[in-house]
């Protein structure tokens, strides 16, 4: 029998595999200018032409090279390698050094070896598509690599001032021109339309400019939005995002269905009050500017909004299931202004004011006691409340005081024209300090500028409001059938329960009760800071009501 003959088996060649990491600034960059993705696959090609017996694959971010490492792709690639999940060996391919980092010397120094470390090499298509597996290369790329860094880093410096420079600008641009949301033009700045900038045009998603400037109101975008906030009274986020996604709402800059944390920042955005915070780094600078957008929530029921959320902080579903304070959110106590939470103790559900966690008020608690309130608005004068005497006085008020501050914000807006001449025409050799004195006097009357503007926002907005109001005997009528239509259904249907609480909300109507004597006052509201500061009623004391006052001071516990 022959010996057998062993073979050597076949081995395939080792592939070797580069990586081409390509980078730009922003999706606007990446799709739309030279510089960006178009440029890198560019000079991949090339580098490929040099190194046909690579294997490439290639990966893409929009990200900034002072992040790209701690909060995108690359870091993660280079943890994997770091792992040994990347084959030892591979090279990474970046078109200039700007593509990989834009750290200071120390952090691009400390990249490069930790990318030698991980058992890497790299390769700067500018550089003659050279691959380097450590800094003791010879010839002089590494001295370019060490140019290049610090040119990289010096070209981000001067790209961050300027940046800020501009922003700074626009910045006082918009705080000096805003018109109380009816124009898009700041002084020298102005909103682009969306055709322009269709990828992010820095302002809300239901806003567009006209060729004259003007902001648009996209009324689809108008009407989810308010939805939204008229959910958010008695709706979590998870229940409003369910019902947006059920009309075809989606995503701003996506047609992905939107989110639950997308209907969270939007209920939380004061933008639909017509403000514009502006941002640094994801930091807010300054007070927000009033007046910049058209508003399309009132402050009213912005802050509405605001305290329901902050109650479904401890508790996911107003009332739980039941619904026990019909009157949520619209009850404040009368000793402090703040608003009136309601707990169950051995005696069932009772008051008890919301300061007293804070200790800054000492308000006693007191029954809860439906049927005294309901009974409070079954005998509220309707008619006064809705007299046309008493409306058409408040209108002619209201009137009054959107004239007065428009001619204080004329004459303001004079003094601001005539100390901006007077620093224009100022003789070349006026004293700095002088200089500095006129630019405090020109800020001091612009900010009265801006103060007035917002008081005249408010004002016209008041002056609206009242325009739209129902008066007379219709308006009596509707709200007593809406009140015996739920004092006569089944109290106990958690649906009944929330549309009536959902009215009271809207009109903005509650109660003042003073928890120590019992004592209900109800009106329209005004707050404050989450806070009652005012309530509009026409009743006297509980008598005049027709209320039994054994009843009510029997609500007080002993």
């Amino acid at each position: 029998m022959s010996p057998t003959k062993t073979q050597n088996p076949q081995t395939n060649p080792l592939v070797k595999l580069a990586v081409s990491y390509q980078r730009v600034s922003t999706e606007a960059q990446g799709e739309e200018d030279r510089s960006g993705f178009s440029r890198q696959g560019e000079a991949l090609t090339r580098w490929k032409r040099d190194h046909p017996d690579y294997e490439v694959r290639v990966i893409k971010e929009a990200i900034s090279g002072r992040k790209n490492v701690k909060e995108g792709l690359l870091g993660r690639f280079l943890e994997d390698a770091q792992k040994g999940s990347v084959a030892p060996g591979t090279v990474l391919v970046v078109e200039t050094f700007s593509r990989l980092s834009r750290d200071d010397m120390q952090g691009c120094m400390q990249l490069m070896l930790d990318i030698f470390k991980a058992g890497l090499g790299v390769s700067f298509c500018d550089f003659g598509n050279q691959i380097l597996r450590s800094l003791d290369e010879t010839g002089g790329t590494v001295h370019q690599i060490v140019g290049a860094a610090s040119n990289s880093h010096r070209e981000w410096l001067e790209k961050r001032d300027r940046t800020r420079g501009a922003r700074r600008w626009r910045r006082e641009q918009i705080a000096e021109n805003a018109s109380g949301g009816k124009s898009a033009v700041f002084g020298n700045y102005r909103f682009k339309p969306r055709s322009e900038c269709p990828i992010d045009p820095g302002y809300p998603r239901w806003l567009d400019v006209d060729a004259d400037g003007n902001w648009v109101q996209l009324e689809k975008e108008v009407a989810w939005v308010q939805r939204a906030f008229r959910l958010a009274k008695e709706k979590g986020a998870v229940t409003i995002s369910q019902a947006l996604r059920d009309i075809g709402v989606t995503q701003a800059r996506s047609d992905t269905p939107i989110k639950v944390g997308d209907v969270d920042v939007l209920l939380r955005n004061i933008a639909v009050m017509g403000w514009r915070q502006h941002f640094e780094d994801n930091v807010a600078i300054g007070d927000p500017v009033k007046g910049v957008y058209p508003a399309i929530i009132t402050p009213a029921e912005f802050d509405a909004v605001q305290v329901a959320l902050k109650s479904r902080n401890y508790k996911r579903v107003p009332n739980g299931r039941h619904r026990h304070n019909l009157f949520e959110a619209q009850t404040f106590c009368d000793c402090c202004g703040a608003k009136l939470g309601l707990r169950n103790g051995r005696n069932g559900h009772a008051f008890y004011c919301s300061s007293k966690k804070n200790k800054t008020c000492d308000a006693p608690n007191i029954r809860y006691d439906e049927e005294a309130m309901l009974n409070r608005l079954h005998h509220f004068r309707w008619a006064d409340f809705f007299g046309s005497d008493k409306h058409e006085a408040e209108l002619a008020n209201a009137r009054r005081v959107v004239l007065t501050l428009t001619g204080e914000l004329g004459a303001l807006q004079d003094k601001v024209e005539e100390k901006r001449l007077q620093i224009m025409d100022a003789e070349p050799g006026t004293p700095v300090n002088v200089l500095n004195l006129w630019d405090k006097r020109l800020e001091k009357v612009e900010a009265a500028v801006r103060s007035k503007e917002q008081e005249l926002t408010r004002a016209e907005d008041t002056m609206q409001s009242l325009e739209r109001r129902p008066t007379g005997r219709k308006a009596e009528r509707e709200v007593r059938r809406r009140l015996k239509a739920f004092m006569d259904g089944d109290r106990t249907d958690l649906s009944h329960r929330n549309e009536f609480n959902g009215w009271l909300v809207r009109e903005n109507l509650g109660f003042a009760i003073n928890t120590r004597t019992g004592r209900m006052e109800f009106g329209r509201l005004k707050t404050e800071n989450y806070k009652l500061v005012e309530i509009d009623c026409v009743m006297d004391d509980a008598a005049a009501m027709g209320l039994d006052l054994d009843k009510v001071a029997a609500m007080i516990p002993s």
